[in-house]
């Protein structure tokens, strides 16, 4: 068997009408009783309502959030449109992170960093699901307010941003769970020790509850 319980392709555009969104595919291998692959099941995870949420961060009035989708090196969430999608070193910041070993869910910082001439602290963090997630905060905004104010929103984005990584973690499991109770009772009927008759008991309204409904059907 794999290492990993599930594997993503890169992230891609579509269109919902005539909104672009990015989603991302996410698949997980399915096996008999000896670790033979049965076949592969996969889901389309859309970041839409992430995005929404990390577009409301503010610190400081031209304060922001990026995520950068670190496998493929793809930025997927900035205020700029048009650096969505585009390789990551199109931001000259993350060319200072040293990725090798970069321990995950652990903030780290980058000091007067100059961005378009002004000067920014970068703080930063890996998700489980290797994501880099980072709050840009311009400093001269954040020294023009009193010093108590801005320790307190700065220690609030921290935690902020150490929430939005467990989220994000949470929803990749929570999509891969279904696809796990699929695999195991048909991994259980392929290997003999479960019935023909087994159900599947998933209850959702989604296309893993429509798939356990046909099933048990």
């Amino acid at each position: 068997k794999r290492d990993r319980s599930y594997f993503r392709i890169p992230p891609y555009l579509d269109k919902i009408g005539e909104k672009e969104i990015i989603f991302v595919t996410l698949s997980t291998l399915m096996y008999d009783s000896q670790g033979k692959i049965l076949g592969l099941t996969t889901v389309d995870w859309s970041f839409e309502d992430l995005n929404k949420l990390l577009g409301q961060f503010a610190i400081t009035k031209s304060s922001y959030t990026t995520l950068i989708d670190l496998p493929n090196s793809k930025i997927v969430f900035y205020p700029d449109k048009k650096l969505i999608m585009e390789d990551k070193s199109k931001l000259a910041w993350t060319n200072k992170i040293q990725y090798t070993n970069l321990e995950k869910n652990k903030i780290f910082k980058i000091e007067d960093e100059k961005i378009s001439g002004i000067e920014h602290d970068i703080y930063y963090t890996v998700t489980n699901s290797d994501y880099l997630l980072a709050a840009v905060i311009n400093k001269k905004e954040a020294y023009a307010v009193i010093g108590g104010i801005v320790l307190r929103n700065v220690l609030l984005s921290v935690v902020t941003l150490a929430l939005v990584g467990f989220f994000i973690f949470i929803v990749v499991d929570l999509s891969i769970k279904p696809l796990n109770k699929i695999i195991s009772v048909l991994r259980g009927i392929a290997s003999g020790s479960l019935e023909l008759n087994e159900r599947i008991h998933i209850k959702s309204n989604d296309e893993f509850g429509e798939l356990a409904d046909t099933f048990n059907n």
